[in-house]
C-alpha cells in the first residue's frame, strides 16, 4: 500500500480520519497526531478535513478560522520541499482551494509547491492539473 512505510500509526491515523463524521472531528484528529506527522501524512490530513467539510460559507468559514488548520498549514510549509510527487501537490492544492486557505502562511506554501511543481510538471495527469489549477484559482486572494 502507498502508506506502508508510515506503519501501524499512520494507517491507523488515515483510517480515523476517513471515519470522522465531518470536518471538525477530523481536526480533532489531526490535532491528537499533529506532532508525528510527515509531509505525506500531513497532506493526506488536510485533502480529508477538506473532503468532510460541509458545502456553504459558514461550513467553509469554520474550518478555515481553526487553529489546528493553521498549524497544518504551518507544518506542511515548513516541509514542502518533501512534496515531490504530483499527486501528493495536487491533493495539497485542491484542500488549500477547497477551504479557501488564503493566509499569509497558506500563501507562502501555495508559492513553494507551485515553484516545486514546476520541474516536474509534465508528471502531472490531467485530472491533478486540473485540481491543482482550481486550487490556486480559489487561494490566490481576491480584489
Amino acid at each position: 500500500s502507498d502508506w506502508e512505510a508510515h506503519g501501524f500509526i499512520g494507517k491507523e491515523f488515515l483510517e480515523q480520519l476517513e471515519a470522522s463524521g465531518g470536518a471538525q472531528e477530523a481536526l480533532q484528529i489531526v490535532q491528537a497526531n499533529l506532532e508525528g506527522l510527515d509531509a505525506k501524512l500531513a497532506v493526506a490530513a488536510l485533502y480529508t478535513v477538506a473532503r468532510h467539510c460541509g458545502n456553504g460559507a459558514s461550513a467553509v468559514q469554520d474550518v478555515a478560522s481553526s487553529v489546528v488548520l493553521s498549524v497544518l498549514i504551518e507544518c506542511l510549509r515548513s516541509q514542502a520541499a518533501q512534496l515531490t510527487s504530483s499527486k501528493l501537490m495536487a491533493r495539497l492544492l485542491w484542500a488549500l482551494g477547497r477551504l479557501e486557505a488564503r493566509s499569509r502562511c497558506a500563501q507562502e506554501l501555495v508559492e513553494r509547491v507551485a515553484l516545486g511543481a514546476l520541474p516536474i510538471l509534465p508528471q502531472f495527469s490531467l485530472p491533478e492539473l486540473s485540481s491543482s489549477l482550481w486550487g490556486l484559482a480559489r487561494t490566490v486572494p481576491g480584489d
